[in-house]
């Protein structure tokens, strides 16, 4: 873990790997590198009121691996971010390891959600009721590619199925710009 008690890690596979996005609720946060949760799976669940549809989670599953955004917080914003994140009871607090390109282990900090699909389906084939914003998912390939976080995993990301919602925006969030760099 971060030498810095001052400090913690923070992995960020939803609208948090977008940088504009992350520092509205976490000023001071640092990128510190990408890397991967293994047996793990993206998925979607739940409603998302801010979003206009479902958000990410992460699901335990064998042999898939969820990429993401390692960052450095400073460990009194962890209490603003939970209000952010936990306070609808839909998503829980976990530590996890994540793994950089480099081969790095980071003891990090998350959030999934506090129960799981009961269906496990491929993510372009996502039932209605459990379907993100295309906006959300905007955001989520924009992030990925401002970290340059691998291709292959990217395109999967443009696979998934959406509700094509693109106008129901996170307050404070229009401010972040979703087509330049």
């Amino acid at each position: 873990m971060n030498t810095n008690i001052l400090a913690i890690y923070y992995f960020a596979y939803g609208s948090n790997m977008l940088d504009c996005r992350f520092k509205l609720n976490v000023p001071g946060a640092e990128v510190v590198d990408i890397g991967r949760l293994e047996n793990h799976r993206l998925d979607f669940y739940g409603y998302g009121k801010s979003w206009n549809g479902s958000d990410a989670t992460i699901v335990e599953a064998r042999d898939s691996q969820v990429w993401g955004v390692i960052w450095s917080m400073p460990k009194n914003k962890v209490a603003d971010l939970d209000r952010e994140v936990v306070h609808v009871d839909l998503y829980k607090v976990i530590v996890i390891e994540v793994t950089s390109l480099s081969g790095k282990v980071y003891q990090c900090r998350s959030y999934k959600a506090a129960e799981d699909p009961k269906l496990v389906v491929k993510l372009d084939q996502l039932p209605d009721d459990r379907l993100p914003s295309s906006l959300y998912m905007q955001v989520l390939i924009k992030g990925a590619q401002d970290h340059h976080l691998p291709q292959d995993y990217i395109k999967f990301m443009k696979t998934i199925r959406h509700n094509n919602i693109t106008d129901v925006y996170p307050e404070g969030f229009e401010t972040c710009d979703l087509t330049g760099h």
